[in-house]
C-alpha cells in the first residue's frame, strides 16, 4: 500500500533543521510516520474514555428500555385478561338481569324483547 504524497516545507521549517540534514525520503518518511502516530495516539486517548462511558451508558439504557418494554407486555397481557374476565361478567349479569342490561352497557336482545309482549298477547286474550 503505496502511496505518494506530495508537499511542501514552510521556510521557517527548513530554517530550523540543521544544515548538515539532508531532506530526503526516508527522513519525510519518518517525520509522517511518527506525527501520524503521535496524532492517533493523542485522538485515541482523548476519544476512547469518552467514547467508551458514552456506550456503556447508551447500553445500560437499551437494557433498561428492554426491561421496561418486557414489564409493558406483560401488563398489557394482564389488562387483557382481566377485561376479557370483566366481559363475561357483564354479559352474565345481563342474562341474569334483563332489565339492568341498559345500565350493564348492553343492548337488550330481540328474545328478551319478544318474550314480555308475546306474554302480554296471550294474557289480554
Amino acid at each position: 500500500m503505496n502511496k505518494k504524497v506530495t508537499f511542501t516545507l514552510d521556510e521557517n521549517i527548513v530554517k530550523q533543521l540543521p544544515k548538515d540534514t539532508s531532506i530526503n525520503e526516508t527522513v519525510l518518511n519518518q517525520a509522517i510516520s511518527q506525527y501520524l502516530l503521535s496524532e492517533q495516539q493523542n485522538s485515541d486517548v482523548t476519544d476512547e474514555p469518552a467514547v467508551q462511558t458514552k456506550m456503556k451508558v447508551l447500553e445500560s439504557e437499551k437494557t433498561r428500555i428492554e426491561q421496561e418494554k418486557q414489564a409493558l407486555e406483560i401488563d398489557n397481557e394482564c389488562l387483557k385478561q382481566q377485561m376479557k374476565h370483566l366481559e363475561s361478567r357483564i354479559d352474565d349479569l345481563a342474562e341474569l338481569y334483563p332489565s339492568a342490561s341498559v345500565l350493564l352497557g348492553k343492548k337488550p336482545s330481540a328474545e328478551t324483547l319478544k318474550k314480555p309482549l308475546f306474554k302480554r298477547r296471550i294474557f289480554k286474550k
